[in-house]
């Protein structure tokens, strides 16, 4: 339900202006009447009517009116409002409509707007918002959307953006988040996903480094040891070092495979697994210093193999 409010008299009874909605003409919205309702039918017909249209002229909404606030009050009162929410049915996100977009223009105007905040408030998400979730239900939907995509558009792109950052604050608190973790479940735990890649590119750049799950530019010792030994599950390779083949033996069933160099550059990547034991060609690789890394039974873990 609605809550009545007189904040209409105060912005526009004083102006002699009416309230699109009102549709008794007393001033306020009962809990039968919607900000933004040009016909006064009860509900939001995109897109010629925008929920939190204060003055009813249908388009991008002005300053001192939020989609998606069906109440007209100046906020949005989640979980019954939810920025952005163009058609004002409460429920989770439609095709042309972003969490976050307070003036319903269809883009997130950051820092003003973040995309993922569900009330509004324009600051660092809250423990039930997600940056980047255009849609607002709950979860990161990889790859349309991207954990930490502050502007909403799909992708890692500004200084501002860190992978992984579920909050949105600009920096990785782990463990609870991790860099690189594109789908902010707060693991490293698909094949597109690499520890450290804080644009999410799935390739590890200067000045990234493979293996900062906090995203600090460094790698700390614990991190360190992530790298060069086993984490989640057992795996053995013989030979290593190698000149051809490699042979690769795991606890668990393994699902992917991925070679990276030192740069964090995918040199040989595979998901046609289906058992323990797998073997990798590797005769076509410069020699050098490679990270494997096994993924089995949503879990992976890494370790350093030596061509020859």
């Amino acid at each position: 339900a609605y809550f009545t409010t007189t904040y209409f008299d105060v912005l526009f009874r004083l102006n002699g202006k009416p309230i699109t909605g009102d549709c008794n003409g007393d001033g306020i919205i009962s809990a039968t009447e919607v900000v933004g309702d040009v016909n006064c039918d009860g509900v939001i017909n995109r897109p010629t009517e925008v929920c939190g249209d204060l003055n009813g002229d249908g388009d991008v909404l002005d300053s001192g009116e939020i989609a998606g606030d069906q109440d007209g009050d100046g906020t949005i009162e989640y979980p019954t409002e939810v920025c952005g929410d163009l058609n004002g049915d409460g429920d989770a996100l439609d095709s042309d409509e972003t969490a976050g977009d307070q003036d319903g223009d269809g883009d997130i105007t950051f820092p003003t707007e973040v995309c993922g905040d569900l009330n509004g408030d324009g600051d660092v998400l809250d423990t039930d918002e997600i940056a980047g979730d255009q849609n607002g239900d709950g979860d990161i939907n990889h790859p349309t959307e991207v954990c930490g995509d502050l502007n909403g558009n799909g992708a890692i792109d500004s200084p501002t953006e860190i992978s992984g950052d579920q909050d949105g604050d600009g920096d990785i608190s782990f463990p609870t988040e991790v860099c690189g973790d594109l789908n902010g479940n707060g693991t490293i735990d698909s094949p597109e996903e690499v520890s450290g890649d804080m644009n999410g590119n799935g390739t590890i750049e200067n000045p990234e480094i493979l293996g900062d799950t906090n995203g600090n530019g460094i790698l700390d010792s614990s991190e360190q040891i992530g790298i060069n030994e086993l984490t989640a599950i057992s795996i053995d390779v013989y030979p290593n070092p190698a000149k051809s083949i490699v042979t690769i033996h795991s606890s668990m069933n393994i699902e992917a495979i991925q070679l990276l160099d030192l740069t964090g550059r995918i040199v040989f990547s595979t998901n046609n697994c289906n058992n323990s034991i797998h073997s990798v060609d590797i005769s076509n690789l410069a020699k050098g210093s490679y990270i494997l890394r096994v993924n089995a039974e949503n879990t992976s873990s890494t370790k350093t193999i030596i061509k020859e």
